[in-house]
């Protein structure tokens, strides 16, 4: 309204919106490194929600994340206790899951520290291969 662009608030809107891309591209360029197929990889996503504990879906970049990885043709799973699994499926089209298998994925991401996971003890989840990220 005064005829300012706020430059420095759209480059971080920017930069954000490409970072579900990026991540993505990170997690292609890990299983690549230690010779893990990228397609049929089975990726754990530690969170939907928009921040921080908290249960917001609004805006979930990690929803973003989920559909870059699987458009690369990763098995994603995703996990997250604070979302109700009725409100995933109704934003977003899938269900996650009541809680990660055990010896099963080839990486495991955590876009938003929830409280939850600084207590869960990821070993358990990492699948069979020794090459997991």
């Amino acid at each position: 309204m005064a005829g300012h662009q706020p430059e420095i608030i759209l480059a971080g809107r920017k930069i954000n919106d490409t970072m579900p891309a990026f991540v993505a591209g990170q997690v292609e360029e890990l299983l690549q490194q230690r010779q893990i197929p990228v397609q049929g990889a089975k990726v754990l996503l530690l969170d939907i929600a928009f921040k921080e504990n908290c249960a917001d879906l609004r805006n979930s970049r990690s929803a973003e994340l989920v559909k870059c990885l699987q458009k690369q043709g990763n098995e994603v799973s995703v996990y997250d206790p604070l979302v109700s699994v009725k409100a995933v499926s109704g934003l977003y089209g899938y269900e996650p899951v009541s809680y990660p298998e055990k010896k099963y994925y080839q990486a495991i991401i955590l876009p938003v520290g929830h409280e939850a996971f600084r207590k869960l003890d990821i070993d358990p989840l990492k699948g069979p291969r020794g090459n997991n990220l």
